[in-house]
């Protein structure tokens, strides 16, 4: 269960039986069998409701026997509640129909009252958690297939409209005198459906299906022209550094489109920037993931394969982010400052993804974040 307290929400009605599972818990954790956990004991089906919807837990020991609620009625109740927390059922119900039926609605497991020792409860709540984790995982990547695959489909529908946009005000502005009035307005359309095919280009960049001119690039010589792309947006308040520790890091790669997951992570660190401004640094390495082994998170579906790679690391001062944000910053559109602005990150992740590399993210409220790509080295 890694190093991590585990969070139990008590569901029971007999303070006997809940001092016997706590005892059980104690039992188990005091002979080194988990890291700790905290319980928060509830008696009934409404407090069960209300510290789901006040509180995150990483497990439920669910009786099914409530003063206000009984049989599958409080399972059923509870699994619409818990959201992505397992529910581990704890009952004094030995009945071999009902465990089966609470199996089939979602509940993790079915333990019997008296038939639960100190070693085999910790094991359940482990499973369960081990099990949660990897539905919530699998969820979210069928989630983010399906979006990929309407983005993509909308994205090129989109952009053939937008060619035809286009094409229908040159042949309109073709036909008209040089200083005709409906010029001007003519010309705003196709800025504005310029401006329009950029995103559907992000838009597909984002789900992997961009169109990518690969060659050989060297990533200091790309960085640093990003940097002073982007140096003369920053506020004076800003110093933004670069720093390469490998004099020579060769990818394969866009290079219009590996500029512009650079240039968004540079102006997503400067956005995060408070008033008084800070540092913004980049630092170019070589990297073996195999000798860093399983330690490595990716954001990416995927975990790169094993070898060597050219990695970017964009750290910032700024404001930081706590964990709810981090989980939807790769989401279209998603923006702590005001809605509607891009795909910025989404696109950054898509690139990342569509050039067979990894992308990692570690931050911390008040502390800054680090966004760290990782691109196989030609």
């Amino acid at each position: 269960m890694g190093a991590e307290v585990v969070r139990v929400l008590l569901v029971e009605d007999s303070a006997g039986d809940a001092r016997l599972a706590r005892a059980m818990l104690d039992e188990a954790y005091g002979q080194g069998l988990g890291p700790g956990f905290v319980a928060t004991r509830v008696a009934r089906l409404g407090e069960t409701l209300t510290a789901l919807a006040r509180e995150r837990f990483d497990v439920v020991l669910l009786d099914l026997l409530l003063p206000d609620s009984s049989g599958l009625d409080t399972l059923t109740a509870v699994l619409q509640h818990a959201g992505v927390t397992p529910v581990v059922v704890m009952s004094g119900m030995e009945d071999y129909r009902i465990s089966l039926e609470a199996v089939k609605a979602g509940a993790q497991d079915y333990l019997v009252k008296g038939h639960v020792d100190e070693y085999s409860l910790p094991r359940v709540i482990q499973y369960a958690i081990e099990r949660g984790r990897l539905q919530e995982a699998l969820q979210a990547s069928q989630r983010a297939q399906s979006i990929a695959v309407l983005a993509g489909g909308l994205a090129h529908d989109f952009n053939n409209l937008l060619t035809s946009v286009l094409t229908q005000n040159y042949l309109a502005r073709s036909l008209l005198p040089e200083d005709h009035a409906a010029g001007a307005h003519i010309e705003k359309a196709s800025q504005a459906a310029q401006r329009a095919t950029e995103l559907t280009r992000q838009l597909l960049a984002y789900v992997g299906k961009g169109k990518y001119e690969i060659q050989r690039i060297e990533m200091n010589a790309l960085v640093n022209d990003s940097v002073q792309l982007v140096s003369g947006l920053a506020p004076q308040t800003v110093r933004i550094e670069f720093s390469a520790q490998a004099p020579a890091l060769f990818v394969r790669a866009d290079r219009s489109q590996l500029q512009q997951a650079i240039v968004s992570l540079l102006a997503n660190a400067l956005e995060a920037m408070p008033a008084q401004g800070g540092l913004v640094s980049l630092t170019t390495s070589r990297r073996d993931l195999e000798d860093d082994g399983n330690s490595e998170k990716f954001v990416t579906q995927a975990r790169p394969l094993a070898g060597e790679y050219a990695c970017l690391a964009v750290m910032d001062t700024g404001v930081g982010m706590d964990q709810a944000t981090m989980e939807h910053i790769f989401d279209p559109f998603f923006s702590t400052k005001f809605t509607g602005r891009g795909l910025g990150l989404a696109a950054t992740l898509g690139i990342v993804r569509g050039h067979r590399g990894g992308l990692q993210v570690r931050s911390q409220a008040g502390a800054g974040s680090t966004f760290t790509v990782w691109l196989p080295t030609a």
